[in-house]
Parts: structure tokens; C-alpha cells; sequence
């Protein structure tokens, strides 16, 4: 709020950001905008390796940060959070699970890839 809304990625990069890094990962951010990719360099005013964190930094108000729906629907429903920029689509991002074989896997093991696959939409290579 101290820093207005902002209506744009030009006006976004004036206001302090909360990132959630991981090596590159965090440090740019797509979006669709009418059938085009944009790339963001998000500022790194505060960086966290917690997407946790990173959510209670913006409650706190320290700034603002691209997170998964399911962590903030509430948040913003409830009017804690607001979305910024609407009409910018964030580019779906993989999630993976490593483990470390396929044969024998153990069935909680393979119960949780089948729910991350159901859960997430993407075929698994196992």
C-alpha cells in the first residue's frame, strides 16, 4: 500500500519484491499477456527459500511476490492479499519428484507421484 498499485511490470519494478529463489529459479518470471511471453527480472529485495515465508513477508506487507494459488486464494478472498496485474497470466511451471528407482518402489512412494500427477495434470515417466 505505502508504494501505490501498480498497473504495469514497468511500474511493479519500483516496488520491493519477496522472491522465493533456488539457484536461477525465482529470479525471472513469465507471463502470457495476450497469446505473448514476458520475461520479468524480479529486483531482489528480500530473497527466501521458502514459499511459506515468502507468504507471511507479504502478509506483514514487506512487498510483493508470485506465489501458487492454493497458498493465497484464501489470503485474497479474504482480503489479506490483492492480486496484482490480472490481466498477466503466469507461464505454468513443472514440479518433479526424484526418488530412487522405479522397480520396487515402495507404495507410499508411488501413491504420492500418482497424487502429484492427478493433483498437477502431467504425466508421469515412471
Amino acid at each position: 500500500q505505502k508504494f501505490g498499485r501498480p498497473r504495469s511490470i514497468d511500474e511493479i519494478k519500483d516496488c520491493p519484491s519477496v522472491t522465493q529463489v533456488s539457484g536461477e529459479w525465482g529470479r525471472t518470471h513469465q507471463f502470457s499477456h495476450h497469446g505473448a511471453t514476458i520475461r520479468f527480472d524480479v529486483p531482489q529485495h528480500l530473497t527466501m527459500n521458502s514459499a511459506r515465508a515468502v507468504r507471511n513477508a507479504c502478509l506483514t506487507g514487506y512487498g510483493y511476490s508470485l506465489l501458487p494459488d492454493f497458498m493465497v486464494d484464501k489470503d485474497i478472498r479474504e482480503g489479506r492479499l490483492v492480486r496484482l496485474l490480472p490481466d498477466l497470466e503466469p507461464v505454468e511451471q513443472p514440479i518433479y519428484a526424484f526418488y530412487a528407482q522405479r522397480r520396487h518402489m515402495p507404495q507410499k512412494i508411488r501413491v504420492f507421484v500418482d497424487f502429484l500427477r492427478d493433483a498437477f495434470g502431467q504425466t508421469s515417466t515412471c
